[in-house]
């Protein structure tokens, strides 16, 4: 009976699932005062200062390298989307649309800034209606 109760306690010592192996480095290689080593905590200067001092041709040269959308002219997208010219050339809205085949002239989406009630919508359904009106409408 003795024997039984020993094997029991040396089973459950026992793991089934593999213990994690250990890393190599120790806790005190790491470099644990990396991030006071930055410029940017080691300096009492104001960060409003610093960021002011950029020059005037890297502030010309962020808004050059601003990206929008090359169908709706949004300039804010939550993911940007491959088009006809490329990886990164629609916004979230018009890429979807582009890849499944809908992105028609008539599509905008609301926020963009060319937006027009009158000769644009952000429905399919709207967008094809529009179509049929235009193609029906005599051009003069």
């Amino acid at each position: 009976m003795m024997e039984s109760s020993l094997n029991a306690v040396e089973m459950s010592s026992i793991s089934c699932v593999p213990a994690r192996p250990r890393s190599k480095r120790s806790r005190a290689a790491r470099d644990v005062g990396s991030w006071c080593s930055l410029p940017s905590w080691r300096s009492n200067s104001n960060p409003l200062q610093r960021a002011s001092s950029n020059s005037v041709e890297e502030e010309a040269e962020m808004k050059l390298t601003k990206r929008r959308c090359l169908h709706c002219g949004i300039e804010r997208t939550p993911q940007w989307r491959a088009g006809p010219m490329g990886p990164k050339s629609l916004c979230n809205a018009c890429g979807v649309r582009y890849k499944s085949g809908r992105l028609l002239p008539e599509y905008r989406p609301a926020a963009s800034p060319t937006f027009n009630p009158s000769i644009h919508s952000n429905s399919h359904k709207n967008v094809l209606h529009i179509r049929r009106l235009k193609h029906l409408t005599p051009q003069s």
